[in-house]
């Protein structure tokens, strides 16, 4: 904050990353000379493009794997008229631009979502004879059933757990993901785009990708358990290790079941950097030659 604060930077690059998938960015202005670029620059890698569902259902995109990056201001004004909605607890927060912002109004920023884990299906946008919305159920009922088992294990040992940030996550993570599935749920009954084919990019995504990502919040609640079950004694310790073996449980069960599906393989860390490098760079260059505003 001290650096943006004193620097009033014209331009943010963050280095994020999508683990499992493929690549898409966020940009917070709408830079059309820069999407085909971007949209071309993985493939040189032989990095996927992310051909599932968007991050987000609701998300705009300005191109084929480019969104707007959401702001503080979005995230308020989706709760702002839900009545059985506290905004306090509801809210994430701003990011670097929306803090960049107060400084500079003119301020642009670059995401870069970059997987670690690739399998080739996710850039199949084949047809399935199944729907969208019913690809979109079944995936969002299986991450369900999944938190269910989280929310039953957090509650075992919720009063044996270490206060330490990697414990506040793993918990804090249950009623996030509650919240947002039960929108995604929502809207996908409704929305007249979830009637159309599903790809096997779409499925992947939902059934599989997005699952191995609870799973990394899973494995934290794991790693917090056996740290509490080391200075525990008696009934806790019991209660812990108990709790612990049927969490690993589930973690196998669903981790064999992404094992089963797909073929995926680590993407070498150079063609990430060579990637984000030179999508900072082609962001610059068109930056710098665009017309004055």
């Amino acid at each position: 904050m001290d650096l943006i604060e004193t620097r009033r930077p014209e331009f943010v690059y963050s280095f994020h990353n999508a683990a499992f998938g493929g690549c898409y960015y966020y940009l917070s202005d709408p830079l059309e000379p820069l999407y085909d670029a971007l949209s071309s620059l993985p493939g040189e890698y032989d990095v996927p493009l992310h051909r599932g569902e968007p991050e987000w259902f609701a998300m705009e995109a300005f191109d084929d794997v480019v969104y707007r990056l959401p702001t503080f201001a979005d995230q308020f004004g989706d709760v702002q008229d839900q009545d059985d909605v506290d905004p306090e607890t509801a809210l994430l927060g701003g990011n670097a631009y929306d803090y960049a912002t107060r400084f500079n109004e003119d301020v642009v920023e670059l995401v870069v979502e970059l997987p670690y884990f690739r399998d080739p299906q996710i850039r199949d946008r084949t047809e399935l004879e199944r729907t969208r919305a019913d690809v979109i159920r079944e995936g969002v009922r299986k991450r369900q059933t999944l938190l269910e088992a989280m929310r039953d294990g957090i509650d075992a040992v919720a009063e044996h757990l270490p206060e330490t940030p990697m414990a506040r996550e793993a918990t804090g993570a249950v009623p996030h993901f509650e919240d947002e599935l039960e929108s995604k749920l929502e809207w996908a009954e409704s929305a007249a785009e979830t009637d159309q084919p599903a790809t096997v990019a779409q499925r992947v995504d939902e059934h599989f990708l997005r699952q191995y990502h609870l799973l990394t919040y899973l494995g934290m609640l794991v790693r917090s358990i056996d740290r509490a079950a080391m200075s525990a004694d008696g009934g806790a310790r019991e209660t812990l290790a108990e709790t612990k073996a049927a969490l690993e449980d589930v973690f196998f069960e669903r981790l064999e079941d992404i094992r089963a599906e797909l073929d995926y393989e680590t993407i070498p860390i150079w063609k990430l950097v060579a990637i984000q490098a030179r999508a900072g760079l082609l962001c610059l260059d068109t930056l710098q030659n665009r017309p004055e505003r």
